[in-house]
Formats: structure tokens, sequence, C-alpha cells
């Protein structure tokens, strides 16, 4: 009897450490899972952050690409409006010695015909 109760105990100790063993497996493989969970998430996370980043990196070039778009186009007005200002500047010129050459024109005349009536007088 002895025998057998002793057979039992060590069926019962073999027993119970290989429930421990089993827990302690199912214990590590939870905790694997988690870790394994913990990564993905991470990886996630990373990945959202670098798509934000790229997100934000685009912003940035088509704003400093309208900014250079525009400087130009205030740098082609400044031009046109330089080149008109000059034109005009140039027409100004040539109007006054239009002018000038017509005033003088009419001062001659006057002088001759203020010569003619003094001959006639």
């Amino acid at each position: 009897m002895s025998k057998l109760f002793d057979k039992l105990k060590e069926a019962d100790r073999l027993r119970a450490g290989a429930q421990r063993d089993r827990i302690e497996a199912e214990r590590s493989a939870g905790q694997a899972a988690q870790a394994k969970l913990g990564e993905e998430k991470r990886g996630l996370d990373m990945a959202r952050e670098r798509q934000a980043a790229e997100v934000e990196l685009r912003r940035i070039a088509n704003a400093r690409a309208e900014a250079e778009a525009k400087a130009a186009r205030v740098v082609a007005e400044r031009q046109r409006a330089e080149a008109q200002a000059a034109a005009e500047a140039k027409a100004r010129e040539a109007a006054e010695k239009k002018a000038a050459a017509l005033a003088e024109g009419r001062r001659q005349k006057e002088e001759e015909a203020a010569q003619h009536a003094r001959e006639r007088a």
C-alpha cells in the first residue's frame, strides 16, 4: 500500500510539475505575443509618423515652390514696370524735344514775321 501511495504521490508531483511547466510556457507565449503586439504597434506608430513627416515635407516643398513662383512673378513684374517706365521716360524726352523744336520753329517764324513787318514799315 505504501508503494502504491508513493507512486500516486510521484504521479501527482509529475503532473503538478508538468502543469507548472505548461503554465510557464503559456505565460511565456503570452508575454512573447504581447511583446510582438507592442513591436507591431510601435512599427505602425513609426509608419504613421513617417507618413505625417512626408506630408509635412510635401507641404513645405509646395509652399516653397509657390513662394519661388511668386518671387519670379514679382521679379518679372518689376522688370516689366522698369521697362515701361524707361519707355515712358524715353517717349517723354522725345515729346519734349519735339515740343522744343516746334517752339523753336514758332519763335523763328515769329522773328521772321516781325522782321518782315519791320521791313514793310
